[in-house]
């Protein structure tokens, strides 16, 4: 399968006047960018996709609720899916948290 390729800002990518391409593990880590940054419930077309951004965005976050979250997120793609690792490196001078896990080997960065 092959999808539209997506930029960090998810902007669709265009190269040379042509809409960029994805497909295979990278297709799949797109998703589940894509996934982790849609709100539950937001998207209009599928009230059941995406991450509750609601136990992250807090003042002390449960890094275990979290880390569930996350996984939940991710097998919303494909429940074959196996998150072997999440670490979180918080950036408190910017209000950002740096997620960093890797999914069946292949490592996804993330910041929120």
């Amino acid at each position: 399968m092959k999808c539209f390729s997506l930029d960090n800002k998810g902007d669709v990518t265009v190269n040379k006047n042509r809409i960029e391409m994805v497909e295979g593990s990278d297709l799949i880590i797109q998703k589940i960018r894509q996934i982790l940054l849609t709100n539950y419930g937001e998207w209009w077309l599928d009230k059941k996709e995406g991450l509750d951004q609601r136990s992250i965005f807090v003042k002390n976050p449960n890094y275990q609720l979290i880390k569930d979250e996350i996984r939940q997120a991710v097998n919303q793609i494909d429940s074959s899916l196996a998150v072997d690792n999440i670490e979180f490196v918080e950036d408190s001078a910017n209000r950002h948290l740096i997620i960093n896990m890797n999914i069946n080997g292949k490592e996804l960065k993330m910041e929120v």
